[in-house]
């Protein structure tokens, strides 16, 4: 019955497939202010219910298109900035969500 996971100001540096998992009912996670480099395309894939996802400050160049589909879930918030975007055309989708 966990609503909200802060995992803020660690050293964690990548978001792996199947680290939510059974944490269905999950509504906010904090993983600000960490060296996250990359991201797993599935790894929110189970968090049905999530509605805030806070990843700003950290070392995301680009995510995978999947991991911003909306699917059913309720993402009503994501925070992204003050990350280290790659802007060249092969990130242009990303820009064009934003």
């Amino acid at each position: 019955t966990l609503r909200k996971l802060s995992f803020q100001n660690n050293q964690i540096e990548y978001l792996q497939k199947g680290l939510f998992d059974g944490l269905n009912d999950l509504e906010e996670i904090i993983l600000k202010n960490n060296k996250i480099s990359s991201v797993h395309d599935d790894v929110f894939k189970s968090l049905k219910v999530l509605q805030e996802l806070h990843l700003h400050s950290n070392f995301l160049t680009t995510v995978p298109r999947d991991f911003l589909k909306n699917d059913s879930r309720m993402l009503k918030h994501i925070s992204l900035h003050n990350n280290s975007w790659d802007c060249s055309c092969g990130n242009k989708w990303l820009k064009q969500w934003m």
